[in-house]
C-alpha cells in the first residue's frame, strides 16, 4: 500500500480537473467521487487521486438520507429518505429532483455502468419494484412491477431491461421490465447477484462458498464456478466486463479473476471489506463505508490497496 506525502496531496489537489474525469470536480479539485456518509445521513466527496486523496465535507441536500446508491462515472446518485426517492447530481452544480414511486423506499440498486437503476418498496398493495431508466439523458422513467416478495439482493441490467434477484429462499430469477419472470437452474442455492456491464451475463455467489459465472442469462443460463472457497461481501466487473471481482471479509482480499480463464490475481487489504462500491476513476473500488475510520479502496490499475484518511466529526457542511 503506498501513502502519499503532505506534499504530494497538495499538489495532486491542485491538478486541472482538464486531466480527470468529466464528472468528478468539485472547486477545481480532481474528485475520485461520492460516497454515502451514512452518520451525516448525506453524501460527501473523495477529493484527490489513489494514494493521496481526503473525504470532503458532507453536502446539505435539504434531506436526511437513510441510503443511496451512487453512479460515480455518471455524476449522480439515487438517495432515499426511507420514504421518497431523489436523484442527485453535481456535475455543475448539486441539484436535486423526485423520481416517482410507489410506496417507501426499502433498497436501492444501480447497474454497472450506472444507467439504469432499481428502486424496490414497500407499497400498499405489496412489493413493488421500479425500474429507472433514462438517467443518463436526464429524463429519468420508471416502470413498476408487482412482486410476490422482498429478494434477498438483486442486480440492475445497464439497459433496464431486466433485474437479476436471489430470493429469500436461494432461488435465481430474472425479472423483465414487462414483468416476464425466468427461474435459472442454478446448482446452488444464491445468494448475491452482479450483471457484467453492458451484458446479461453475470456473477453470483452461493452460501456453499462458491462463486459463479453465468451466461446465457435469458435462456438455458449456463453455470460456471468462477472460485471457490470464498464469502464475498461484494461482487463486480473491471469496466471492460473481462475480469470479476470478488471482496471478502475473511479473509480480507480483493481478487480479480478472468471470467474466460479463471486466471488471476488477490491482494490483502488491511482492513475489513464490507462491499464493493464503484468510484469515478474507472477500475478504482471502495471497500470499507464508516466515514468515521479510514476508508479503504481497491486500485485495479496497480493491484493495489490504499486509504483515505477518516472524516473530521467537527467538519462542516457545505452545499
Amino acid at each position: 500500500m503506498k501513502i502519499a506525502s503532505p506534499l504530494l496531496l497538495t499538489s495532486l489537489l491542485a491538478v486541472s480537473v482538464a486531466a480527470q474525469q468529466p464528472n468528478a470536480v468539485v472547486s477545481g479539485a480532481p474528485t475520485m467521487g461520492y460516497v454515502f456518509d451514512r452518520a451525516a445521513h448525506s453524501l460527501r466527496p473523495i477529493w484527490g487521486l489513489p494514494g493521496a486523496a481526503t473525504l470532503g465535507p458532507s453536502l446539505d441536500l435539504g434531506f436526511s438520507v437513510k441510503d443511496a446508491s451512487i453512479a460515480n462515472e455518471q455524476g449522480y446518485a439515487l438517495a432515499s429518505d426511507g420514504s421518497a426517492v431523489r436523484l442527485i447530481r453535481w456535475a455543475g452544480g448539486i441539484s436535486v429532483a423526485d423520481i416517482p414511486v410507489v410506496g417507501n423506499a426499502l433498497a436501492l440498486y444501480m447497474s454497472p455502468r450506472g444507467t439504469a437503476a432499481g428502486v424496490l418498496t414497500d407499497s400498499p398493495s405489496g412489493t413493488w419494484l421500479g425500474i429507472v431508466t433514462g438517467l443518463s439523458e436526464g429524463s429519468p422513467r420508471v416502470a413498476g412491477i408487482p412482486l410476490n416478495s422482498q429478494p434477498a439482493a438483486a442486480a440492475v441490467s445497464d439497459d433496464g431491461a431486466y433485474i437479476l434477484t436471489a430470493q429469500q429462499d436461494g432461488t435465481a430469477v430474472v425479472i423483465g421490465q414487462d414483468g416476464t419472470r425466468t427461474l435459472l437452474s442454478a446448482p446452488a442455492p444464491i445468494s448475491k447477484v452482479a450483471f457484467r456491464p453492458g451484458s446479461t451475463d453475470a456473477l453470483a455467489a452461493s452460501p456453499d462458498h462458491r462463486v459463479w459465472w453465468i451466461q446465457q442469462t435469458l435462456s438455458s443460463a449456463v453455470f460456471t464456478v468462477l472460485a471457490t472457497g470464498v464469502d464475498p461481501v461484494g461482487l463486480g466487473f473491471l469496466p471492460d466486463g473481462t475480469h470479476a471481482v470478488i471482496a471478502t471479509a475473511r479473509p480480507s482480499v480483493v481478487r480479480t479473476l478472468d471470467v474466460a480463464t479463471g486466471a488471476g490475481s488477490s491482494v490483502l487489504c488491511s482492513c475489513d471489506p464490507v462491499q464493493l462500491e464503484r468510484m469515478a476513476i474507472p477500475g478504482v473500488f471502495r471497500l470499507t463505508e464508516a466515514t468515521g475510520e479510514p476508508q479503504y479502496l481497491f486500485n485495479a490499475a496497480t493491484g493495489e490497496t490504499f486509504f483515505v484518511p477518516a472524516a473530521r466529526a467537527n467538519e462542516r457542511r457545505v452545499r
